[in-house]
């Protein structure tokens, strides 16, 4: 196999393209008819259509992978007056990505822009693919950089051709609407300001200016199903259509995402009654919410619930069905990519199949224990007793000669818990059952535990009640008072 290399490529021919805004057309900008050489005047106003005004100084982390469509992102990017920091991952699943890593550091150099170029080992869950694993992965490690750098957005530099290739990928997996509508332009901070730039047409940007780009050989590679599409099928349909199929696909993408962009809203105002659960990592719908409906509004419904925690790729058509079937008659059903559906008592949970459990977080009472994971802190201070103990949401009270070292986390099997104003004790998982939790939110339930004694004891159950073996006795004129607080940012 040919290695990556660093390369000014002075062929090709351009394509010039325009810009298509989420849901509507830009006149005037070369959407209806594909008329402008890529430029940076093309992705500030790629920009502007999605709502993002260059001229601000917008602060922009650039997904730089070092081929020519994100080396002409960066560059256009930092033309247009954006303060840009680029952004390489090296994923380690092919040979040679050690490589593109230096040849996107050297581009960023060369370009003066700063650049987080990282390395991380992907899990590729059972239904995924690499190209799949590798995808969410770097769109997980951005967000982070993101938070890091204070960045205002995330660019990358997704064209046209990509579009393309994307609607036939989603066409075969049966993928409905969303799939068929290809690449948004913009989800939550994500901007795509290239999605009407023609891949030739980057490429011949980055010539026409001596911008080096790194050539990767695997794009050669048709063992991979948008490869084939790349290099068998969309020759074809130039060849059989015309040019201007291209054309009049985006045109239609730009109408299939209005659409879409109506029945998501319909979705959501459905979605009112599902909740979060597992710290985000989970949406329960009500089945009650899915009885009757019309059957494209429960697909979306699911697929709605899929993108409240994070899975960006529609799930296929089959999938989305059998979670149907799964609320309707019980049992669970699989998602592909790692993810199911599951019945759980009037709720149709939609979650990853391994939720990870986080990690404890140690620390003192009095104090505060933070748990970045499970996106709370809790804080114990020792106060004067209230002379009356009110039930105050998020507030605990323990006595003072309890303090000592704790941990923040989650249930662990077989646990048992002593709750306050009961004899004995009994199963935490039964406790928390029984207080009408389901069963993955049961598996993600916080708990502070005080680890004295050689063993861990639950002493509280956050947001539930505390232990009896923590109570504070009558006429102490002290007591600890814990309190619960979302982690913000983190």
């Amino acid at each position: 196999m040919a290695e990556p290399r660093l390369l000014a490529d002075n062929g090709g021919d351009p394509r010039p393209e325009g810009v298509v805004a989420e849901g509507r057309l830009i006149k005037g900008a070369g959407v209806d008819q594909i008329s402008e050489p890529a430029s940076p005047e093309l992705v500030a106003a790629g920009l502007r259509a999605i709502g993002v005004e260059p001229t601000t100084r917008p602060r922009v982390l650039a997904c730089l992978s070092g081929g020519s469509d994100s080396t002409f992102l960066t560059w256009a990017l930092s033309e247009i007056g954006c303060e840009v920091i680029a952004f390489h991952l090296d994923h380690g699943l092919r040979p040679g990505s050690e490589r593109d890593a230096r040849g996107a550091e050297a581009i960023a150099s060369e370009l003066e822009i700063p650049i987080h170029s990282l390395t991380a080992d992907i899990d590729i869950a059972a239904g995924s693919s690499p190209e799949t694993a590798a995808r969410e992965a770097r769109y997980q490690i951005a967000e982070q950089i993101a938070d890091e750098t204070a960045a205002d957005w995330i660019a990358t530099g997704h064209t046209a051709d990509d579009q393309i290739e994307t609607f036939f990928i989603n066409l075969a997996r049966g993928a409905g609407l969303d799939g068929l509508a290809a690449i948004p332009p913009r989800r939550g901070r994500i901007v795509r300001p290239m999605l009407s730039v023609s891949r030739d047409a980057a490429r011949q940007a980055c010539s026409d200016r001596g911008l080096k780009f790194i050539d990767d050989p695997t794009n050669a590679d048709t063992s991979i199903l948008r490869n084939r599409i790349r290099h068998d099928l969309v020759p074809k349909l130039a060849e059989i259509l015309g040019p201007g199929y291209r054309d009049a696909m985006l045109r239609q993408f730009a109408y299939l995402r209005g659409d879409a962009e109506l029945l998501n809203a319909l979705a959501d105002a459905k979605l009112k009654k599902s909740m979060l659960l597992a710290g985000g990592l989970a949406v329960g719908i009500e089945v009650s919410a899915l009885a009757g409906l019309n059957q494209a509004l429960a697909r979306r419904m699911v697929r709605r619930a899929l993108a409240l925690i994070g899975v960006e790729t529609p799930p296929a058509g089959r999938f989305v069905e059998d979670a149907i079937r799964a609320a309707r008659e019980g049992g669970s059903a699989d998602l592909g990519g790692g993810f199911i559906a599951r019945r759980e008592g009037e709720y149709l949970v939609v979650r990853p199949s391994v939720l990870s459990v986080p990690e404890p977080t140690a620390g003192s009472i009095p104090g505060r224990i933070e748990s970045p994971s499970l996106g709370i802190a809790v804080t114990g201070e020792i106060v004067d007793a209230p002379e009356t103990w009110e039930d105050e949401p998020g507030t605990a009270w323990i006595a003072p000669g309890k303090a000592g070292n704790f941990t923040l986390r989650t249930p662990r099997e077989g646990e048992r818990f002593s709750p306050l104003g009961m004899k004995g004790s009994k199963p935490l998982a039964d406790f928390l059952a029984e207080a009408g939790m389901l069963r993955t939110a049961r598996e993600w339930a916080p708990v502070l535990a005080s680890e004295g004694s050689g063993r861990s004891e639950v002493a509280w159950v956050i947001g539930r009640r505390v232990s009896s073996h923590f109570a504070v006795p009558i006429g102490a004129p002290e007591a600890i008072r814990l309190r619960v607080e979302p982690l913000v940012g983190e």
